[in-house]
């Protein structure tokens, strides 16, 4: 006959147990999930929001929810975007890897402040040179 011991684990040490998963697991995934940042900008007779502060590799998309053609350009940042001729229902997404300040408009009205945009971006992680 095979005996099978088992021993009572205390709850304070499956507590601790617990707790240090948690942890490890918190310092290992954590980053991975909070480098996946998503924002969007609804495109009708406005841009909303207009302005819009994110951290680096944020994807932002922008939808058209408007009954006409629509085209977001940046005009000066960083990094040149360009989502092309944008069909009511139609969306395009940009992910920003390089920090700074974006100013953008939508071509439909160049010349209309309400189509005009700015995006912050952040450098990701809030740490800074220790040199």
């Amino acid at each position: 006959m095979i005996r099978v011991l088992v021993r009572a684990v205390p709850m304070r040490a499956l507590f601790r147990l617990t707790t240090a998963w948690l942890v490890v697991g918190s310092v290992l995934i954590g980053p991975a999930l909070a480098a996946i940042q998503t924002a969007t900008v609804e495109i009708t007779t406005t841009l909303e929001p207009a302005s819009l502060t994110v951290t680096t590799g944020t994807t932002v998309t922008w939808t058209n929810s408007d009954g006409e053609r629509h085209r977001v350009r940046s005009t000066t940042g960083p990094e040149e975007f360009d989502s092309g001729n944008l069909e009511t229902g139609e969306s395009y997404s940009f992910t920003f890897s390089q920090a700074g300040t974006y100013q953008y408009e939508d071509d439909r009205d160049s010349d209309n402040t309400a189509y005009h945009g700015t995006g912050v971006v952040e450098a990701a992680g809030g740490g800074g040179d220790d040199g």
